[in-house]
């Protein structure tokens, strides 16, 4: 029924859409006329009626475009119903919705005199959808004598299609439920021993038979009990699955294998950083990979044939959306006592180029490296990494990186693994040196204050990097991606790989 009394109401908008706002309504009844588009020149014109524009020449387009309709539609649909297959009857079930269309809006519009009859056409289209149900029982009913799962799989389809056509048909719920059960493989999931995992594949059964049950016509057989058997145990495997009356074995084997720990990808600066051309950048994060080799054979357990077979590759990989980039010492040590420093301290310390100052390192490394630099330089405004307050970070409170990401004054954080940036003048004829903080004060006062902000960013850099190479961290990591990956990521990947096999 719902392919009959569809109304289109969608195509209709867009045909009066095309007649262009330009033109008046008569014109876009009368052109929508000479295109044949019917149903938009009986709209239009009937608009310019009820508007009081040229209501004798509307009028006269409403009752040609009517009676071409009617006469051009009818026509085509007597000759459409001679056909003898359905799927040729069904060309009709359009023209159908166009006639019960045009004599709705007719009504609507109490044009008595063209004596529309909408109740007559339904009748009609419904008798064809009778009959087309009928010719798709009729098609139905022998592909599933044939026998056979891809018979039965076509027949179920030819069912649904009757109960599109005519949801009243007789005891149409109980064929499509008999040729749904002869369409339906029983599928055996086996898996065999992982050499490198504890796990051993059993642990990704449950997906994979999730993700196989999700697909149509296929049931999984799941006992309460199974062991892991290597492929080469065709016997004891098949035996097994036929015993829990399986008609299709499925039967994996994978090979895992993983990598935990802290990445370091070290770089140099940009060319564009002109005032620091030896530098380097360094971005240290926490990364989890695995590969797994699955090896598969899918067998149809009444002929012994082997549906599918193969090897494929599951890889995935994360740093939890954390990572950290520093500025790397690449300079000398140096005792130097700077401000208001109360004595002459051992300081790490990075050289400029010659010329160059801190303000036009600043510049360039935000502009070049995209670094969070303040526009007014280091030494007012970078700030150390913390948690928005002067609390040093405690890494024993964190378990994985994706739990440091939240710390937005971490993540995605710039350190300067020194204290000072020593930049040489010419002034009189001689060198002079001078000496900037990569840092703002923000642990004490004057210069004195911005070295020991420094101090402290490398120090949470140090701790960082501790927490990233303590067995902890790695196993608390290896718990988080591992399990996921072994037990959902490949076994999906499974199921997609041997799907077709079950179609």
């Amino acid at each position: 029924m719902k392919k009959t009394i569809t109304c289109l109401l969608t195509c209709l908008t867009l045909a009066l859409l095309l007649l262009g706002s330009c033109a008046s309504t008569f014109e876009q009844a009368t052109m929508a006329l000479d295109t044949g588009d019917y149903t938009a020149a009986i709209v239009k014109s009937l608009q310019s009626i009820e508007k009081g524009k040229d209501v004798p020449e509307a009028t006269a387009v409403l009752r040609d475009a009517w009676q071409r309709a009617n006469s051009e539609w009818n026509a085509h649909i007597a000759t459409i119903e001679q056909s003898a297959t359905a799927e040729e009857l069904a060309k009709a079930i359009p023209l159908y919705n166009n006639l019960l269309e045009i004599h709705r809006i007719v009504a609507d519009a109490g044009r008595a005199e063209l004596k529309a009859d909408r109740e007559a056409v339904l009748q009609k289209a419904l008798q064809t959808q009778q009959r087309i149900a009928k010719l798709y029982y009729t098609e139905a009913y022998t592909t599933l004598a044939l026998g056979g799962r891809e018979n039965a799989r076509k027949a179920v389809t030819l069912y649904r299609l009757v109960k599109e056509y005519d949801p009243g048909y007789r005891e149409i719920d109980y064929y499509i439920e008999q040729a749904v059960k002869q369409a339906t493989v029983k599928v055996f999931v086996f898996t065999g021993p992982d050499t490198n995992f504890a796990l051993n594949g059993v642990e990704m059964i449950p997906m994979v038979e999730k993700q196989l049950a999700s697909l149509e016509f296929v049931e999984i057989v799941s006992p309460p009990n199974r062991y892991a058997a290597p492929i080469g145990d065709d016997h004891g495997a098949k035996s097994f699955a036929r015993g829990h009356g399986a008609e299709i074995m499925l039967h994996f084997e994978p090979s895992t294998t993983w990598n935990i720990g802290a990445h370091s990808d070290i770089r140099p600066i940009k060319s564009s950083v002109t005032a620091a051309p030896d530098w380097k950048i360094e971005k240290l994060s926490m990364v989890a990979s695995a590969t797994c080799e699955v090896s598969y054979i899918v067998v149809d357990l009444e002929t012994e044939n082997t549906l599918d077979s193969g090897t494929f590759t599951v890889e995935d990989a994360t740093d939890f959306g954390f990572s950290v980039q520093s500025v790397l010492h690449t300079g000398n040590n140096a005792r130097v006592q700077v401000g208001n420093m109360p004595k002459a301290e051992l300081l790490k310390k990075n050289t400029l180029a010659a010329g160059s100052d801190s303000m036009t390192l600043a510049t360039q490394l935000r502009l070049f490296e995209k670094m969070d630099i303040p526009t007014y330089g280091f030494e007012t405004g970078i700030a150390p990494a913390r948690y928005g307050t002067f609390d040093p970070i405690d890494f024993n409170k964190y378990d994985t990186p994706d739990q440091l990401a939240k710390i937005q004054d971490l993540n995605g954080h710039d350190f300067f693994l020194f204290e000072l940036i020593e930049s040489v003048q010419v002034m009189g004829g001689k060198e002079v040196k001078n000496y900037f903080s990569p840092y703002g004060i923000y642990f004490g006062e004057g210069f004195a204050g911005r070295v020991t902000t420094a101090q402290f960013d490398m120090q949470v850099y140090k701790d960082l990097q501790t927490w990233m190479a303590s067995r902890k961290t790695k196993a608390a990591v290896q718990e988080a991606f591992l399990p996921k990956f072994y037990k959902e990521t490949v076994a999906r990947k499974v199921a997609q790989n041997v799907s077709g096999a079950l179609r």
